[in-house]
């Protein structure tokens, strides 16, 4: 019988204390987030940088084809904020949060003068 572990288990998972690259990244190498958030940080005008510029141009394509730019637009906010339907179900839930607050509020207000009236 061997002494080796297993470097996965069953469900082909590497098992706690496992590295799928023991070697690591090598020194000195940049991830691709990196040299985005880099090139996207760069001052092409004054004051302007690249990713004001791709604002611009989304926001134009928004404008000349609103059906064509959502599914880009979409995505964009998909990964900044989540899927967008669950970004989309928390806005309409924290309205409906509101507005029972609001009632609640009018509710007790009414309740209130009520009181002061038959004092």
């Amino acid at each position: 019988m061997s002494d080796v572990k297993p470097s996965r288990d069953q469900q082909g998972r590497f098992v706690p204390g496992v590295s799928g690259n023991p070697s690591g990244r090598s020194k000195g190498a940049v991830g691709l987030m990196s040299r985005l958030r880099s090139v996207l940080s760069e001052e092409v005008a004054d004051g302007v940088t690249r990713a004001d510029e791709m604002v611009a141009l989304i926001h134009q394509a928004i404008k000349e084809d609103p059906v064509k730019a959502w599914p880009i637009l979409k995505d964009f906010v998909a990964r900044d904020e989540g899927p967008v339907e669950q970004v989309h179900k928390l806005q309409v839930a924290q309205e409906e949060q509101r507005q029972a607050d609001q009632e609640v509020d009018i509710a007790l207000e009414s309740y209130l003068q009520r009181q002061m009236i038959n004092d």
